[in-house]
């Protein structure tokens, strides 16, 4: 696999190729060149003291990618800086990485229809100029939103901040996300202290949706009664985001994403996603691990206190280089492996027994046994929207099972492959109960992680490096309800 090592691009790069910043991730400029130009400019020592900013010491100017997926398994990724092959007309979707290319497709197959491409971004960082004392600055770094470039007067020389709200100030009306946000925030006074941990406050933002969707849409159809049964004929759910963002050099800017599903049949709840970044502020005696930690107690506590006590953690780790919902992690950052991750939930789950949060917790092979070695029906299992065990029946009906006893089968080996790699969660449940929350705030990307992951891409903000995670951050804070 080939490494993004050698494509990154450095300002001076800029003077060396044709570039076109405005193309979207991973797309090629078309070659404008007469036959014979040479893409290779020469470049002086005077031109590349030309675009050294003065806002930090990073000198790299082009944006990052993440990994495109193969379409010949599940498992396979196009990395960063590798060519690949996609489909004309279908690039979004139809791409092999060259191996599975070559093996798809021999010398003698038909290939007119794919061409190979290279995934990387084209786009770069713009470089602005004061304009009073002339200096040369990132647009990330400067945090500038305007399109006139030539507005631009740096911090220096007067022109502030940034030409955007970089701080989340209106109240918070969901109530998860205002009990989230009183927790953690209690969990930095009382390691740090009250003063710097109101300055290095911490912002839980949350969106929320109701939502639904056909019964059957999320079972096989032979065991749609037995699930309409149980759910009726639609699903009834809530999913929410909740963006966690703290104070750092007056900028609020975001340290992790949890996405949950909740339904009222069975009060029962499911961790959909979590993702973090490593700019939490580590003090002596409060690091990062602790810190996501909380976020989840903090999630589990606000809901054993409106009495949904029953929860669901599916184990997925990404592979490195995807991204779930934050557009380009720093390449310093560590990925656990799917032990790791086991672990890490584990861990998560002991301490919350070990606060009085949790009552119990078990892994599916536990959970079996709990429920006298088996599970005879479906419908016992554990189902959210695009949930662990909906996408498992989904793939034992794709294959095409005879009837209800084959089906339990196929089903039956699936519980074995994932018996640690959930968790079910039975909560305390909280002696000062509280009515469920109703206000709802939907959003097409902050609500949605699909939403935010896309807009993140089309826009380049990416979050590789704190000022970029900054403007990111500052970006995405204008699309927070502002009214009270």
């Amino acid at each position: 696999m080939n490494s993004n090592r050698n494509n990154k691009r450095t300002c001076a790069d800029m003077l060396c190729c044709d570039i076109d910043p405005s193309m979207p991730s991973t797309s090629q400029p078309k070659d404008k060149r007469n036959k014979g130009d040479s893409l290779l400019r020469i470049v002086t020592l005077d031109m590349i003291a030309n675009y050294k900013v003065v806002c930090c010491t990073n000198q790299d100017t082009q944006f990052n990618v993440s990994n495109r997926y193969c379409l010949a398994n599940g498992e396979c990724r196009i990395p960063p800086g590798a060519t690949y092959m996609y489909k004309k007309g279908e690039r979004d979707v139809a791409n092999y990485c060259i191996p599975c290319y070559d093996t798809k497709f021999p010398a003698h197959g038909n290939k007119r229809d794919w061409k190979m491409a290279e995934n990387i971004n084209t786009a770069c960082d713009l470089i602005l100029k004061c304009s009073t004392c002339q200096e040369k600055w990132h647009k990330t770094c400067a945090l500038f939103f305007n399109a006139d470039s030539s507005k631009f007067v740096c911090i220096e020389c007067g022109g502030g901040r940034s030409d955007l709200k970089t701080t989340i100030d209106t109240r918070e009306h969901a109530h998860a996300s205002s009990f989230m946000t009183e927790k953690l925030n209690e969990l930095l006074r009382s390691r740090i202290g009250t003063t710097v941990a109101r300055k290095d406050k911490i912002r839980v933002c949350g969106l929320s949706e109701e939502k639904s969707i056909w019964t059957k849409a999320l079972v096989p159809a032979m065991f749609e009664a037995e699930f309409k049964t149980k759910y009726s004929g639609k699903f009834k759910y809530v999913k929410r985001a909740f963006h966690v963002f703290q104070r750092i050099d007056g900028v609020d800017v975001i340290l992790c994403s949890l996405y949950t599903q909740e339904t009222s049949v069975g009060k029962k709840w499911m961790i959909d996603y979590f993702d973090s970044l490593p700019y939490f502020k580590a003090y002596d005696n409060l690091k990062s691990g602790e810190f996501h930690q909380e976020v989840f107690h903090a999630y589990m506590e606000y809901m054993s206190s409106i009495n949904y006590l029953n929860g669901h953690i599916w184990s997925a780790p990404p592979k490195p280089g995807d991204d779930f919902c934050f557009n380009i992690h720093p390449s310093s950052m560590k990925y656990l492996d799917k032990y790791g991750l086991i672990a890490w939930y584990q861990r998560i789950l002991k301490n919350g027994r070990d606060l009085g949060i949790i009552k119990e917790s078990r892994n599916f092979r536990e959970e079996l046994e709990h429920q006298g070695g088996s599970i005879d029906k479906p419908s016992d299992l554990p189902i959210f929207f695009d949930s662990l065990w909906c996408q498992v029946m989904k793939e034992i009906n794709f294959e095409g099972p005879n009837g209800p006893s084959e089906f339990m089968e196929a089903l039956k080996k699936q519980f074995e492959i994932h018996a640690t790699d959930n968790f079910v969660i039975e909560l305390s449940g909280s002696k000062t109960p509280r009515e469920s929350d109703t206000w709802y705030y939907s959003h097409p990307i902050l609500g949605d992680r699909m939403g935010f992951l896309k807009k993140c891409v089309k826009e380049n903000w990416e979050f590789s490096t704190l000022a970029r995670a900054k403007y990111a951050s500052v970006a995405l804070i204008q699309y927070l309800p502002r009214y009270e």
